[in-house]
């Protein structure tokens, strides 16, 4: 058996290791050796249609996508009032804007 990572599972395991020490979690390491699998098995020829969407959750779970990065800004899922208060703020500005808005029909 061939024991060489692939690029896919080198590409995983880089971004893993490049992680700020202060966002890694040893909680996470199950969904680390998930996205690690999926990557062997992209390196392996599996079809990526199908394996190609799950790493990317994986990824994003470890927030190690552009995306995941860029969405979650101070707020983590341990963190359920900063969530609360982010859709208060986001229902307030709502009706802020449409309570400007005239709806009277002519």
């Amino acid at each position: 058996m061939d024991t060489t990572a692939g690029p896919m599972e080198l590409s995983v395991r880089d971004a893993l290791t490049a992680r700020p020490a202060a966002e890694r979690d040893p909680r996470d390491t199950a969904t680390a050796q998930l996205a690690l699998t999926y990557a062997q098995a992209i390196d392996t020829g599996a079809d990526l249609a199908k394996v190609g969407p799950p790493l990317l959750a994986a990824l994003e779970a470890l927030r190690l996508s552009p995306r995941a990065r860029a969405g979650g800004k101070g707020v983590t899922g341990d963190t359920p009032a900063a969530g609360q208060l982010d859709e208060l703020r986001s229902r307030r500005a709502r009706k802020s804007r449409t309570s400007t808005v005239d709806t009277a029909t002519s």
